[in-house]
């Protein structure tokens, strides 16, 4: 298979003008083909029927270990061993947010 041929295959999974060679690497990108239609099941179906049962019956509560075993391949990390979740400052201040809860007589959070 050439190059362009590749090329040609890959192009062809987003929506896309005729003769646009779209090149922006630090926004969305590219709408690729489904997506829209996934979005619109997640919300009338997922949420909007299933409800707070969505996290169990859609599977959204795995989300963060599946999400973090497709990145675990691309990086050449096993899988489990990958977890997708919040920034590191959240977390951060989750830990300390827990910890002070852990003894409420500690008023004081010393950072170096």
């Amino acid at each position: 298979m050439t190059r362009y041929r590749v090329y040609d295959d890959t192009k062809a999974l987003f929506h896309l003008p005729e003769g646009v060679i779209y090149l922006d690497g630090n926004s969305l990108g590219a709408l690729p083909l489904g997506v829209a239609e996934r979005v619109n099941r997640v919300i009338t179906t997922e949420w909007g029927v299933e409800l707070i049962r969505a996290w169990n019956t859609a599977g959204w509560y795995a989300q963060p270990r599946h999400v973090g075993d497709r990145i675990a391949r691309l990086v050449g990390a096993e899988a489990g061993s990958v977890m997708v979740g919040d920034t590191l400052s959240l977390k951060v201040y989750q830990a300390l947010a827990a910890a002070l809860d852990m003894n409420a007589s500690r008023k004081i959070v010393l950072s170096d």
